[in-house]
């Protein structure tokens, strides 16, 4: 069921071509510019309305009164510029084509040569931090933005409803040390913009994050909206992980508020104007909570185990001054951390537990962890005795990390975040792990190991956010249930970053969506989710045995790219041609 904020035509089911013949026709020799102009639009009659979903969580027609707050559209007069690694592009040009151009530039070229030509004319400059004035209205967008001689384009959504008249561009340049290059080919970048609201107004320190469901592994970007009700998020998706992109949700969340839940298409898009009106409702009931204060009656009950030398599972206070040694020696800060490498305070209250080394305000201690080593933080018993099989109930908690945004730790080789449960206080079965795999992609020069990827997304600051409840349905009924949260870093990881903080643990009477551990990874971290797993009614392509090979893009032609990418043609709806 949907709400008339989800009912703007941004989201979408399965995919269809777009009735256009663009596209058709391209012959060995055409630009890598011209195909992502061509593709990006192919795809955009595909962001069909679709969101009739029944496990929809967003409250059903709802009713408005006269009175209630409306949004005031805004045109957008420009905003900052990132390049796919959330830093500012400063110095570069930018240019700005309807679809109608696009179609005209792309029929234009027909069977010649197309080397080195471009239909962008760069009007518009970013400054030294990066910001430019690029005034857009509501429609679609296509922005070229050319830094040293290196072109990008992308898709720009400005939906009716939009409420800020500062937009987020974001580009497929990679630049490290004055050299750009374009990941076009290795990476789906982009941003999501709007209003979290209800009928009284704007909604301060909302919620609001992207999931990609199983094959993401949960949420890969994640914010609070401003003190105005604002958001931005970013998103860099390899290529490989297209499909997630394409059955993407939207969640926000907020105290006093029921969950509001909106299936997104992002390809080769970025939307502003995806606003949320929520519905007010009561708090989940909570079974079980533990607030890790001096009153709480369990909190001298958790077991510590693990760890190597100073690195272990701690309490730690408000205003404990811990800050990371390693940051500007190896460890590098995101572009919107503010805070000098230090710790957070607790969510609430003054304590919370945090897995790490006080005097190095890492996990790591050392530069490099040369010895394999782990911790884990084990709850008392829980009885969930009086809790009926037929009643939802999910483990839910605050959490704060940052980790190393190399792909091999995101994909589990290196450090883990792991919750566990056991019903005899031995035996610990995985429940989930909470490192994203959106595997984002920066090129051939840019130094990953030395930037975060943190619960807020890629090469995002980390903040506090409550954890996507994490179904706990098989439990209920047990008396002595346990509930552990393992850090794990192997040989030879460099486990620089600040780790992992938890707090306000509670078990709660609502239904769990956060990917359980089976569905989503095994040891190597290989998705074992399909198109089936991640929206109702896929058509059951097994993402496991699908990949894109390398392409060459400056010699193709459409009957070859079907012919050897068929599954990324059906996925797109380039298979009509």
């Amino acid at each position: 069921m949907t709400t008339p904020d989800n009912a703007q035509g941004r989201a979408s089911g399965r995919f269809r071509a777009a009735g256009t013949s663009a596209g058709a026709g391209f012959r060995a020799g055409t630009s890598r510019l011209a195909l992502t102009l061509a593709v990006s639009l192919l795809v955009s009659g595909c962001f069909n309305s679709s969101s009739d979903n029944d496990d929809d969580d967003t409250p059903s027609d709802p009713t408005t009164s006269p009175d209630a707050f409306a949004v005031t559209p805004q045109d957008i007069s420009g905003g900052p510029v990132l390049d796919a690694n959330n830093e500012p592009l400063d110095n570069a040009t930018a240019g700005v084509l309807t679809e109608n151009e696009i179609t005209d530039f792309l029929q234009q070229l027909g069977l010649m040569d197309t080397q080195g030509q471009e239909p962008f004319t760069f009007n518009y400059t970013t400054n030294s931090d990066g910001m430019v004035n690029l005034p857009l209205d509501a429609g679609d967008w296509v922005l070229g933005f050319n830094k040293d001689d290196t072109i990008s384009a992308q898709r720009y959504r400005v939906l009716p409803d939009n409420a800020s008249p500062q937009g987020l561009f974001i580009t497929t340049h990679s630049c490290y040390q004055g050299q750009c290059e374009d990941i076009a080919d290795q990476a789906i970048v982009g941003s999501v913009t709007g209003l979290v609201h209800n009928d009284d107004g704007p909604i301060a320190d909302a919620q609001v994050g992207l999931s990609g469901g199983a094959a993401t592994n949960g949420a890969f970007a994640q914010t609070r909206t401003d003190s105005d009700g604002h958001y931005t998020l970013t998103f860099n998706v390899s290529g490989q992980k297209a499909h997630a992109l394409l059955y993407s949700t939207l969640s926000v969340t907020a105290p006093d508020h029921a969950p509001y839940r909106e299936e997104l298409a992002l390809f080769e898009s970025s939307l502003a104007g995806v606003n949320a009106r929520l519905e007010p409702a009561e708090a989940s009931e909570i079974l079980w909570q533990e607030t890790f204060e001096s009153d709480s009656p369990t909190v001298a009950d958790w077991q510590v185990d693990g760890g190597i030398a100073d690195t272990t599972w701690q309490p730690i206070e408000a205003g404990h001054g811990i800050s990371n040694t390693q940051v500007g020696d190896g460890v590098r800060l995101a572009p919107d951390d503010t805070s000098e490498g230090q710790l957070p305070d607790p969510a609430n209250g003054i304590s919370a537990y945090w897995y790490g080394d006080a005097s190095q305000g890492n996990p790591g201690g050392d530069p490099e962890s040369t010895e394999a080593h782990s911790g884990s933080l084990t709850s008392p018993a829980i009885d969930l005795s009086g809790v009926d099989s037929d009643t939802p109930i999910s483990l839910r908690f605050s959490t704060w990390w940052e980790t190393s945004s190399s792909n091999e730790a995101m994909n589990h080789d290196q450090e883990r975040m792991t919750v566990l449960v056991s019903t005899d206080g031995e035996t610990f079965t995985p429940l989930a792990g909470l490192t994203p795999r959106p595997e984002p992609q920066s090129g051939e020069d840019y130094p990953r190991d030395t930037i975060p990827f943190s619960n807020q997304g890629f090469n995002r600051a980390p903040g506090w956010t409550t954890q996507e409840p994490i179904p706990l349905d098989a439990l209920a009924g047990e008396s002595q249930v346990r509930v552990r949260f393992d850090y794990q870093a192997p040989e030879g990881s460099a486990a620089q970053f600040r780790g992992w903080l938890i707090d306000e643990v509670a078990v709660v009477q609502e239904p769990g969506t956060f990917p359980p551990w089976q569905a989503h990874a095994d040891d190597n971290g290989d998705s074992n989710g399909n198109e089936e797993d991640i929206a109702d009614g896929g058509n059951g392509i097994d993402w496991n045995d699908w990949e894109m090979d390398e392409w060459d893009w400056n010699n193709w032609d459409m009957d070859t790219l079907c012919e050897q990418q068929p599954l990324y043609c059906s996925l797109i709806g380039l298979e009509e041609f």
